[in-house]
């Protein structure tokens, strides 16, 4: 049954994008991209900030050809145009104004448009000229061979690896294998397609009923079980947001909010962020990561314990174009041993409670007071007082993280909160997390606990009694936990565990706890945060958290606060 599953997921992952490509982005593409039409492949040779604004582009990507696409259609023309004569005299250097004034939507367009911009463009291409092939063959050079192999594999020195970062881009994948991916945090950063661009049609899923039906869960089943959450969402959102919840939002906050225009920025902030939990795990999306190369085998080794069929036919996808590049030589000794099955895995519990585990108030003073009384400029101090005193008369910038003292106090918390929330949370940088599987019998569904239409609740109510049926059926057969995911919707709740020091929740809770915010992710904060301040009294004088119960919205530029 394995090799069939396996043979299901490559020739869905391994299938060719239908992506028509002209000529001459054939070629531009296939210079700085390890190939032009594939679902996985890694950028290289272009300059880091130039990466580095490509994949900031995934979180808003509507271009339906992906980061290449958005590569030759505007984001190339946009750097070339800098040096364009016209785009200087007539639009003040704004590439963008220029473009737009041109009518110019795509590479082909900026190379026609006059002779300057062609040239711009030849210019480019000659300067910036990689042949994939050589790259590919450089790559393989004995001399990095040999030392790679043995400084890496024969002495373990990983600190070899750190240095150097590749680049790669999982498009058209499941949101299952993007937090796959993006669980291995340390060394390694990440960009993912917001929910909000998913295609409400329902086609953009992995097709996970084919594997399903290996283990005799009816195909018709599980698809319907897909269409209904999706037509769930579709029903109240509406055609450009039209649907009930959008309307009820609008005559619920107009007088509230008092400017259209934040209006309408909250409304369909607000939509996409409550209704997003109908969409299910197999939704597709895309994201960039940048991971250095010592981060990169514990990525693929991760991905392999997380044991599905899209994880493993990744990992092969990723070996074979990391080849192009030099990356593979990174990707050794991916072996997994009963060590680390052992230690990994997640959260089972038949009787799952939130709680949460601090240091003692007198035990946590005293080590902190030690460590200040230590370090210039608080070796007077006499007493905790005195030091939470000297730190709130320090000047302090927006992104000053508390000193590293507080690194040295540990904290965990255990709650429950819908797998769509948790997405967010886990993407911040803490010391560790898990989570446990979604299990609809067990854990709930993601309740909206602000003003909304009696349809909302009802149509959560179906989805997940439809969700419940539907895991009863697939647990019969004998489906395993890591498959039953994806045709769950992510408004299931799943249990969670975070694990971190003093001076990332400080940093994390003022991040988490801004009006732009999920709501439900927000709450999840604040009750870290309320925990934390009874635990430790004089955490409100140093925190920078925002204790506003709640906003209206938490979405838009309207941050108007709501008592719920």
């Amino acid at each position: 049954m394995q090799e069939n599953l396996l043979k299901l997921a490559r020739q869905f992952l391994s299938k060719p994008l239908v992506i028509n490509w002209t000529k001459e982005e054939e070629v531009i593409i296939s210079r700085f991209f390890t190939n032009t039409r594939g679902k996985i492949f890694f950028i290289h040779t272009l300059p880091t900030n130039m990466i580095a604004v490509l994949m900031a582009m995934y979180s808003r990507m509507r271009n339906t050809r992906g980061a290449r696409g958005m590569f030759v259609n505007s984001f190339l023309p946009q750097a070339l145009s800098t040096s364009v004569q016209e785009c200087l005299d007539q639009y003040d250097g704004e590439p963008e104004k220029f473009l737009k004034a041109a009518r110019i939507k795509s590479l082909d367009d900026f190379i026609k448009h006059s002779s300057e911009t062609s040239r711009a463009y030849e210019t480019f291409k000659a300067s910036v000229n990689v042949d994939p092939k050589y790259l590919e063959g450089l790559c393989q050079a004995e001399k990095m061979r040999k030392f790679l192999s043995m400084w890496l594999d024969k002495y373990g020195h990983n600190s070899i690896a750190r240095p150097s970062m590749v680049y790669l881009c999982f498009e058209q994948v499941s949101i299952l294998l993007a937090k796959s991916i993006e669980w291995c945090r340390p060394g390694a950063g990440y960009i993912e397609l917001s929910t909000r661009y998913v295609d409400m049609a329902g086609k953009d899923v992995y097709p996970i009923a084919r594997e399903l039906a290996e283990y005799g869960v009816p195909e018709e089943m599980v698809e319907n079980v897909i269409n209904a959450s999706f037509a769930a969402y579709k029903e109240l959102q509406g055609d450009d947001f039209s649907g009930p919840f959008p309307q009820f939002l609008r005559e619920q906050w107009h007088d509230t909010v008092n400017n259209d225009s934040k209006l309408e920025q909250g409304v369909i902030g607000e939509t996409c962020d409550v209704l997003g939990n109908l969409l299910p795990c197999a939704t597709l999306t895309s994201l960039g990561v940048g991971i250095s190369g010592e981060a990169l085998p514990e990525m693929i080794r991760h991905l392999k314990l997380d044991n599905t069929p899209e994880n493993h036919v990744a990992v092969e996808l990723v070996i074979e174009e990391a080849k192009k590049t030099g990356a593979s030589q990174f990707l050794e000794h991916l072996e997994l041993s009963e060590w680390r099955k052992t230690g990994w895995g997640y959260i089972e519990s038949d009787n799952f409670k939130s709680w949460a585990h601090l240091p003692a108030k007198a035990e946590v003073e005293n080590v902190l007071l030690r460590l200040f009384t230590e370090k210039e400029g608080f070796q007077d101090c006499q007493n905790w007082s005195d030091v939470i005193s000297r730190l709130k008369g320090l000047e302090r910038s927006n992104f000053d993280k508390l000193s590293r003292e507080f690194e040295h106090v540990i904290s965990t918390f255990w709650g429950m909160m819908a797998y769509r929330g948790w997405r967010d949370l886990h993407r911040m940088g803490f010391c560790t997390h898990r989570r446990g599987y979604i299990d609809p019998t067990k854990y709930g569904f993601y309740q909206y606990d602000k003003p909304a239409p009696d349809i909302l609740q009802q149509r959560f109510f179906e989805i997940h009694a439809l969700n419940q049926e539907l895991f009863r059926t697939m647990k019969a057969h004998g489906v395993p936990n890591s498959m039953m995911e994806f045709p769950l919707v992510l408004g299931n709740l799943i249990p969670f565990t975070v694990g971190a020091n003093l001076r990332q929740w400080e940093f994390c809770h003022w991040q988490r706890s801004k009006p732009s915010v999920n709501h439900e992710v927000r709450q999840v904060f604040l009750k870290f945060e309320r925990i934390i301040r009874e635990q430790y009294p004089w955490w409100s004088e140093i925190s920078r958290a925002d204790m506003t119960p709640a906003y209206v919205f938490a979405r838009g530029n309207s941050d108007i606060p709501l008592e719920l």
